[in-house]
């Protein structure tokens, strides 16, 4: 047993050292494997993150993306909805999506503020923290409303968890005598860490701020309604958009 563990201790006969070039050149073989691995495995990390399902919610609309790990529910005041099981607060990260028919002559201002009534009756704590012009598919015109409330997750179970403090963005547009309200909601703890999983939501309604300088336009009516005109005194707030929803052809969105 000696004799083999010398045998295998002694350096073999035949086998030289290497010379300094080909020791560089194998330094370099494996400096260029340990990059490609590191670039491989950001590639597959990037794409698990990005991964994501589609959903139909209106053949007038594009097709609401959402993270393949989160989950569909059916919903009774909603057309869609889906949530992350995987949240790290009791109050489960979702988005739904709202649809109703366009009041003649209704704005999107006029949309946002009917919706904000609603949602003060109906959550509470319920507070309006922003609003924002947006551009959505095809350039058509959106507004964000950023805005929180309080949840109590755990009460329906009958357990003692405290409440949550939620924040929820809702991306309101209109196409084809229809308004359309996409809703991303998270706790507001968590709510820096679940941008990724909304971005995915984001990319598939295009949102991107609208262009900064324009004047504001007229905001959209049903299809065939006379165009409501502002006056320059009466301009929209900072913070708003209006446009000739006539001629928009919006996808849904949020943050």
């Amino acid at each position: 047993m000696s004799i083999w563990l010398d045998n295998l201790m002694k350096p073999s006969p035949t086998n030289a050292p290497p010379a300094p070039g080909e020791q560089r050149r194998n330094d370099l073989w494996v400096a260029g494997l340990i990059l490609f691995s590191l670039v491989l495995g950001f590639g597959i990390r990037n794409q698990v993150y990005s991964a994501s399902k589609s959903v139909e919610i209106n053949p007038d609309l594009p097709k609401l993306a959402y993270p393949v790990g989160w989950m569909a529910q059916k919903s009774d005041s909603a057309a869609f909805a889906a949530f992350n099981p995987g949240s790290s607060s009791t109050f489960d990260t979702e988005v739904a999506v709202n649809t109703r028919p366009q009041r003649d002559g209704e704005t999107l201002d006029l949309a946002r503020a009917d919706r904000g009534i609603k949602q003060a009756t109906a959550l509470p704590g319920y507070r309006e923290l922003d609003s924002q012009a947006m551009r959505v598919y095809r350039n058509s015109p959106a507004l964000v409303t950023t805005y929180a409330y309080i949840a109590d997750p755990t009460l329906d179970a009958g357990a003692m968890g405290l409440p949550v403090v939620v924040q929820a963005q809702d991306i309101i547009f209109a196409r084809n005598g229809q308004v359309t309200v996409v809703t991303v909601a998270a706790d507001a703890a968590a709510w820096d860490e679940e941008q990724r999983d909304f971005q995915i939501i984001f990319n598939s309604l295009k949102l991107e701020p609208a262009p900064e300088g324009l004047a504001p336009a007229d905001q959209a009516s049903t299809p065939g309604a006379p165009r409501a005109t502002t006056p320059a005194a009466e301009a929209t707030p900072t913070g708003s958009f209006s446009s000739d929803q006539a001629d928009a052809t919006p996808e849904e969105g949020g943050n």
